[in-house]
């Protein structure tokens, strides 16, 4: 399988290209957090451990760099410089009807400075929604995730807050 995907989102928006193998798939992103006006560039994999008639399960792990412009706009908390980022994740499916499938996420993006002042970010994000088959190898997921955010910008204190992502994505299978 081969295919594209685009979404709109708060706070990031993105493209992707997958491709997948036996068993494996694997995954290049280009994001934009236009909160911190920050790029986001990651390639990973996902492979299925668990696949039925109705349910699917499978972890994920990306590797990227994030551009972090440091604007306080719009996240006055931001902090700017270039990180490292690490994304362990997890995806599930429950097939709901034949058009429909329910969708889980689990989000662990680790973001670690690298410059010598000890900057770092770890998201927790759970959520989900569903994706929606709309024909001719076209796909429409809408999803939500909640969770916290710890960070820690040049030697100061760590600190937590609420994190979302809200996300409206369409894919199309080219292959």
């Amino acid at each position: 399988m081969t295919s594209l995907c685009g979404y709109v989102g708060v706070p990031e928006m993105g493209a992707g290209f997958r491709q997948g193998l036996e068993g494996l798939e694997l995954e290049a992103k280009a994001k934009l957090d236009y909160f911190r006006l920050a790029g986001i560039f990651e390639v990973g994999a996902r492979r299925q451990v668990l696949a039925s008639e109705t349910a699917a399960l499978a972890p994920t792990l990306s590797l990227g760099l994030v551009l972090n412009s440091g604007t306080d706009y719009l996240d006055e908390e931001n902090f700017g410089g270039v990180l490292l980022r690490l994304s362990p994740g997890l995806v599930a499916g429950w097939r709901a009807g034949e058009t429909v499938v329910l969708v889980g996420l689990v989000d662990v993006p680790i973001d670690i400075g690298l410059s010598p002042t000890g900057a770092w970010r770890i998201q927790n994000l759970v959520g989900g929604g569903p994706e929606i088959y709309l024909g001719q190898g076209v796909t429409l997921l809408l999803s939500g995730q909640i969770g916290l955010e710890h960070f820690r910008e040049d030697r100061h204190d760590w600190n937590t807050r609420l994190a979302y992502q809200i996300r409206l994505g369409i894919g199309s299978r080219m292959f």
